[in-house]
């Protein structure tokens, strides 16, 4: 079985996606870390007939 970033390759993807850092700036500048994470959901994939 193709491991998940060999699917990706041949369907012309990039890499999965990381998560983003940043901080959130209030007006007084207070800076608190925030993480965005990516939306990240299972689909099937069909390639050569097979799931």
């Amino acid at each position: 079985m193709p491991s998940s970033d060999q699917i990706r390759a041949k369907l012309g993807l990039g890499p999965r996606p990381k998560p983003m850092f940043g901080h959130n700036r209030s007006h007084a500048l207070n800076a608190t870390r925030k993480i965005s994470k990516p939306n990240l959901q299972n689909k099937w994939v069909v390639v050569d007939g097979q799931r």
